[in-house]
């Protein structure tokens, strides 16, 4: 099986690819679900949508939340 990164990069050469921004695991599975290839996390899309607060560099953890956004996903 394929890394994550590895199928990023095969969409990434087939040209432009469509990746909706999503906020959390359940909204990714949604995204993943009516077909999409791919999602991205923001930092101010987490802060905003999981804390309620501003991207101000404030939250700890970021590269480990993000994780658990992706990891639900194939």
């Amino acid at each position: 099986m394929k890394s994550k990164a590895a199928r990023l990069r095969e969409l990434i050469a087939k040209g432009a690819i469509a990746m909706p921004g999503v906020p959390n695991a359940a909204m990714a599975r949604q995204v993943e679900q009516v077909g999409f290839d791919a999602v991205y996390v923001s930092g101010a899309g987490m802060a905003n949508a999981t804390a309620g607060v501003p991207d101000i560099d404030s939250l700890l953890q970021r590269s480990r939340r993000s994780s658990r956004v992706m990891s639900p996903t194939r």
